[in-house]
C-alpha cells in the first residue's frame, strides 16, 4: 500500500510539474478539486478572492480524496472547499477560518417516498453518493452504500433500479436533474454543514491574507451576490 501511494506522489508530481506557470500575477497556486463542473459556488468565491490578492490560481480537477491527499503533500497547493476539521487527518493543511457557503444535502430517488428525518432515516436503503464526500462517508459507515464519480452515474443507478436513495449535494443535483425527470428530491435536507478553503501549510504566511481578503468580501457583500447569482443559476 505504501508502494502504491508513493508511486502515486511520484506521477502527480511529474504530471503537476509539467503544467506551465502564469507570469501574469504576483503568484500561481493550484489547488485541486473532486468538482467537475467549471463555475461551482465555492469556485467563484475563491477566484475573487485571489483575484482581489492578485495571485493567479487554477482548479485541477481530481477524483475522490486525492485532492486532499495531493494538497496534503504539497502536490498541489491546497484544496477547494470541504468541511470544517479536514486538517485532523491531513497534518499538513491549513483552514482558512472563513466559511464559503453552506453545503445542503438532500436525498433523491425514484420509487421511494417517505419523510427525511436525519440518517437513522435512510438506513433501510441501498444508497449511492459522490466518491469523496467525507460527510456522508463519516455517517453511513456501517450502512450499505456505493460510491460513484458523477451524480449522472448516481442518477442512472436509481433509473435502473440498481440503487434506492442517492444523497447529493443540492447545486450538484439540480445541474443533472432535467436528465432524469423519473427522480425526485425529498424533504428536508438530511444535512447542511459549512464547507472552507484549505491550504498546504508551506503556504502559512499567506493564510491570514487570504482569511481577511475573505473576511472583506462578506463585509461587502460580495458572497452574498455570488450565493444569490448561483441560486437563480440552478432554479
Amino acid at each position: 500500500m505504501k508502494s502504491k501511494a508513493k508511486l502515486c506522489l511520484i506521477v502527480l508530481l511529474i504530471m503537476f510539474s509539467a503544467l506551465p506557470c502564469n507570469g501574469g500575477a504576483d503568484e500561481m497556486l493550484r489547488l485541486a478539486t473532486f468538482h467537475k463542473a467549471e463555475k461551482t459556488l465555492p469556485k467563484q468565491i475563491i477566484t475573487e478572492a485571489y483575484k482581489r490578492l492578485n495571485i493567479d490560481i487554477e482548479f485541477v480537477y481530481l477524483p475522490a480524496e486525492r485532492p486532499l491527499w495531493s494538497a496534503n503533500n504539497g502536490i498541489v497547493d491546497g484544496t477547494d472547499a470541504r468541511a470544517m476539521g479536514m486538517e485532523k487527518k491531513y497534518r499538513d493543511l491549513l483552514m482558512i477560518n472563513v466559511p464559503l457557503t453552506l453545503v445542503t444535502l438532500f436525498v433523491y430517488t425514484k420509487n421511494e417516498s417517505f419523510t427525511v428525518n436525519g440518517w437513522q432515516s435512510v438506513k433501510p436503503y441501498r444508497i449511492v453518493y459522490l466518491r469523496g464526500s467525507q460527510i456522508i462517508k463519516r455517517n453511513l459507515h456501517n450502512l450499505p452504500t456505493e460510491e460513484v464519480t458523477t451524480i449522472a452515474q448516481a442518477f442512472m443507478m436509481l433509473e435502473h433500479n440498481r440503487a434506492d436513495i442517492v444523497i447529493a449535494e443540492a447545486n450538484q443535483a439540480a445541474n443533472n436533474l432535467p436528465d432524469f425527470p423519473t427522480i425526485k428530491r425529498l424533504s428536508p435536507a438530511i444535512y447542511s454543514f459549512p464547507i472552507y478553503h484549505y491550504l498546504n501549510k508551506k503556504h502559512a504566511a499567506l493564510v491570514p491574507k487570504v482569511e481577511a481578503v475573505l473576511q472583506q468580501m462578506v463585509a461587502d457583500k460580495t458572497i452574498e451576490r455570488i450565493q444569490r447569482e448561483s441560486a437563480v443559476i440552478h432554479h
